[in-house]
């Protein structure tokens, strides 16, 4: 299975990604995509693309509630729809399909869906520092005798939205497997907890950590804490912050 859709919880979004760009080059390729029901029953979507046309078939003999058909559509094409709070991958021009068109692959990252959605990260050598939005306080070592705290730190409704899409491309619903040792003791360190409705996931790893899951979630820390302090400059300076910087 190249990409596995298991109720938004998405495997291998890089392999989709790659699909796309090898389509806008005109680069024949194949990709299987997988979802599963609610009931653990496979639907399987197979993309071929030649070079100038796009096959989807769709096998839902494996699922218990569907239709027990294989399906083949032939379209013309493929876009990628970018909204605020999802990312679509849809085949258009094609024979079958509402209005000629067929969604392949969506991604959902809408925060406000979510009951809770908060996060706290530590970072540094000994992970000295702290930005908690369910606290709403950070923490920041200056120096060994002088250490700045906030207790009335709120990150931006923009600037959440956009940590918890980075997450969902980063598919932190799964099991990690992260670095946490370095050759040299003055590495940086993190460590991510995310609480998310009833439940939490947590994370630790190293900045020497150069698996695609450690420079996936070190780059979402660092933007946190961009984003952070640059929240922190533009209220000590009376300006508005609002959104992300792209």
């Amino acid at each position: 299975m190249d990409v596995l859709n298991t109720h938004g919880s998405i495997e291998g979004l890089e392999r989709m990604q790659n699909f796309y760009d090898n389509m806008e080059n005109g680069v024949p390729s194949n990709l299987r995509i997988g979802h599963y029901t609610i009931e653990g029953d496979p639907i399987l979507t197979d993309l071929s693309y030649n070079g100038e046309s796009l096959e989807v078939k769709d096998d839902n003999t494996r699922d218990a509630y569907g239709s027990g058909e294989i399906r083949t559509n032939s379209c013309s094409y493929m876009i990628k729809e970018v909204t605020p709070t999802n990312t679509s991958y849809i085949a258009i021009d094609c024979k079958a399909g509402s209005y000629g068109k067929e969604e392949l692959l969506k991604i959902n990252y809408n925060m406000s869906q979510q009951d809770l959605f908060e996060f706290e990260l530590k970072y540094g050598g000994k992970l000295e520092n702290e930005i908690n939005t369910k606290t709403n306080t950070t923490k920041k070592v200056i120096s060994a005798n002088e250490t700045k705290v906030t207790s009335d730190f709120v990150l931006g409704a923009s600037l959440k939205q956009e940590v918890y899409k980075r997450l969902v491309f980063a598919n932190y619903l799964a099991e990690k497997d992260l670095e946490t040792n370095c050759e040299s003791e003055d590495s940086l360190n993190y460590y991510l907890k995310v609480y998310i409705n009833g439940g939490h996931r947590e994370y630790r790893w190293s900045v020497c950590d150069q698996s695609p899951d450690g420079v996936e979630l070190t780059n979402i820390a660092e933007y946190i804490i961009q984003q952070s302090e640059k929240q922190e400059w533009d209220r000590g300076s009376g300006t508005v912050d609002h959104g992300p910087d792209c």
